[in-house]
């Protein structure tokens, strides 16, 4: 399992199929200062259908939907309590949302993982204040086209789903965080994908 949520090694997971959720062929290369490879960031089709309050997660009072805050940007992630890099990057992940204001929806999508074991995952790592979530329906798994963890999906503040990355993230790259305030900005749908055109090149 933990083979699974190492740099390099998501991404190569074979993706599944969701109507709506193909990715482009664009992808950004992230690599470390030495030139190795860390990960691709797949970029979605910018035409992509909205994801509604029809995609649900469940929380600690029942269901509810992944998107909680409509027109804001959005970072919905894939954990597991068992993955190193999933604990690794909440720290990153809080930094994330106190400097953009960005949401964060980390999702378990670890069947053995109750409420009290994702509550305590984000207590010991320093994000209380995330939301409990839980996948038992396994809605993000076709989605993310990975069971690999972490996996995470940037949805605009107009719900488009606008980029993937399997593995776990650079949050502190400039450019990444330059491209989410450029999302944070776009007055329409349109200007959000030219923020999305920007980014790939």
């Amino acid at each position: 399992m933990l083979a699974a949520c190492c740099f390099g090694v998501a991404f190569l997971v074979a993706r599944g199929e969701l109507p709506g959720f193909a990715p482009s062929e664009e992808r950004v290369r992230f690599a470390d200062r030495s030139g190795r490879l860390l990960l691709y960031f797949d970029m979605m089709q910018p035409d992509l259908p909205l994801m509604d309050a029809s995609v649900q997660v469940e929380g600690p009072a029942g269901a509810e939907p992944l998107i909680a805050q409509p027109g804001q940007v959005t970072v919905v992630t894939s954990w597991a309590s068992w993955c190193g890099v999933c604990k690794a990057e909440m720290p990153a992940l809080r930094t994330l949302r106190a400097d953009l204001g960005v949401e964060i929806r980390a999702v378990s999508v670890e069947p053995r993982d109750d409420f009290r074991t994702v509550q305590a995952f984000l207590r010991r790592n320093g994000v209380a204040t995330f939301a409990p979530l839980r996948d038992p329906a396994g809605v993000l798994g076709p989605m993310l086209g990975t069971r690999a963890v972490p996996a995470s999906l940037i949805v605009d503040k107009y719900g488009q789903v606008v980029g993937l990355f399997r593995g776990g993230a650079p949050w502190h790259s400039r450019s990444l965080r330059g491209w989410l305030r450029a999302l944070q900005q776009a007055p329409t749908p349109e200007d959000s994908r030219v923020a999305y055109t920007s980014f790939v090149k």
